[in-house]
């Protein structure tokens, strides 16, 4: 189980938001949702241990503590743009095995590259790919991790359709081999295919709704009532 405890962090001398508090059990896929600029991004990066925390802020991982800065032992992998660029030399080939490689992990590269329609430019330099082909890659990159705790940052944008449907299956089938994922994404629709229950990102708190509540309906009476 990921817990996370009165967190707080951001960049500089203001936290983004505080006081965050929530459980990721194994084996489940849950959803976060929010504007923009509430901070999605920001925790994500800060439960894999890229963004620092505030003092009291505890996040744990089947019992063991994030320490400051990235441990290798820590059981978090953060999917998101950051971790690419378009000038990148290397391929989806490479950059899969890496990510195995990386995490210890011997799950079949070729068989989630075919999965997810990767194979048909794998081995072609990453500055070749349109955006959808490198989040097609980053996906499977995070899937060939095996993490047990694997936060995805908008994974579906810029898929078309067939794509979206076999990045989600790809998700689905992570949680049912025990792996924990968090999706962040502004497409409601497809939360509400995959998630077991979504997070709704407060600057002060996290508002949970279950995978068969309305999600849009829930996203505007959430985010319109907290204005007024």
């Amino acid at each position: 189980m990921l817990e996370v405890s009165n967190l707080a962090a951001g960049y500089g001398w203001s936290p983004v938001f505080r006081n965050i508090s929530f459980r990721l059990r194994r084996g489940e896929v849950v959803g976060l949702a929010a504007p923009n600029g509430v901070g999605k991004t920001t925790l994500m990066r800060a439960l894999a241990g890229d963004v620092p925390v505030g003092k009291g802020s505890v996040v744990e991982a089947d019992g063991q503590k994030r320490l400051p800065g990235r441990s290798r032992r820590w059981p978090v992998y953060y999917s998101g743009w950051q971790q690419v660029t378009q000038r990148c030399p290397l391929s989806a080939f490479e950059l899969m095995g890496h990510a195995a490689g990386c995490w210890g992990s011997d799950a079949c590269t070729e068989a989630i590259g075919d999965r997810l329609g990767v194979l048909s430019f794998w081995k072609r330099p990453l500055r070749s790919y349109s955006q959808g082909m490198i989040q097609q890659t980053l996906l499977a990159m995070a899937s060939a991790t095996e993490a047990p705790y694997t936060l995805l940052d908008e994974p579906m944008n810029a898929l078309d359709p067939l794509r979206t449907k076999q990045a989600e299956l790809e998700v689905r089938a992570m949680a049912r081999a025990g792996r924990t994922v968090l999706i962040s994404s502004h497409l409601l629709e497809g939360l509400q295919r995959i998630c077991d229950r979504v997070l709704f990102l407060h600057c002060d708190a996290v508002e949970e709704v279950k995978g068969n509540v309305d999600l849009r309906e829930g996203f505007f009476s959430c985010y319109e009532t907290s204005r007024e």
